[in-house]
């Protein structure tokens, strides 16, 4: 036969609920301190990033600002240059216009000195006579120096006519200046009193290969006369 033993416990409420109180205040006040804990540790990391961002936007604004200045500073340069190479460029088209001139003046001194020099020789005279070759396949132009010395001077006016032989395979062909410009007339024009430079242009054909150039000048008046010259083709253009 079995005992039983009843254990009486005292129920008491009032405690129960003081000590589940304190519990909750407990749980709390951990909440709360660890709360404010957080915040404080999260304000003092935001206070530092926002001194971070304020000092590089200070950083950035002042890149910014050197970054215009340099920019600036580039195109002034670059102006500078561009003047700078204009003027260069300048200067040396203005020294080769003057060495130009000085040339021109050197072969118009030559070109007098040539004329006094032939005072001697009386009468009408080919002066000079020279063929230059243009960037056209088969052009040239050529210039004619007329002179005169007599001992009373006159006006003179006659024609000049010019041709070109090629002797090779034994068949000379000869050009006339008509067939080489495109004009109808045959001849030059000239009329003065001591010189007159005679200036023109013409196109060999195709196949063509000269040998000498004729030239035959006369004047007409009371007095003709007529003087013509032969011009190995190498030697006049060189």
């Amino acid at each position: 036969m079995r005992v039983r033993t009843q254990v009486i416990r005292q129920h008491r409420p009032v405690r129960d609920l003081i000590i589940a109180g304190v519990a909750v205040l407990a749980i709390g006040a951990s909440a709360y301190a660890l709360y404010m804990n957080a915040s404080a540790w999260a304000q003092e990391e935001l206070s530092v990033l926002s001194e971070e961002r304020d000092e590089r936007m200070i950083t950035v604004e002042a890149l910014r600002e050197g970054n215009t200045a340099l920019r600036e500073r580039v195109a002034i340069l670059e102006r500078a240059q561009q003047v700078e190479g204009k003027a260069y460029e300048d200067v040396d088209v203005h020294l080769r216009g003057l060495q130009d001139e000085v040339l021109a003046l050197k072969e118009e001194i030559a070109f007098y000195r040539g004329i006094v020099s032939a005072g001697k020789e009386k009468g009408l005279k080919i002066q000079t006579f020279v063929v230059d070759k243009e960037s056209s396949s088969g052009a040239y132009r050529f210039q004619l120096v007329l002179t005169q010395h007599l001992k009373r001077v006159r006006m003179i006016s006659g024609t000049v006519k010019l041709n070109i032989v090629d002797e090779q395979n034994g068949k000379p062909r000869r050009l006339l200046l008509s067939d080489m410009s495109g004009q109808q007339a045959n001849s030059l024009k000239f009329e003065f009193k001591f010189f007159q430079r005679i200036e023109g242009r013409f196109t060999l054909p195709d196949g063509f290969k000269p040998d000498r150039l004729q030239i035959q000048v006369v004047s007409r008046g009371k007095r003709p006369a007529s003087v013509e010259k032969s011009f190995e083709w190498q030697g006049i253009t060189g």
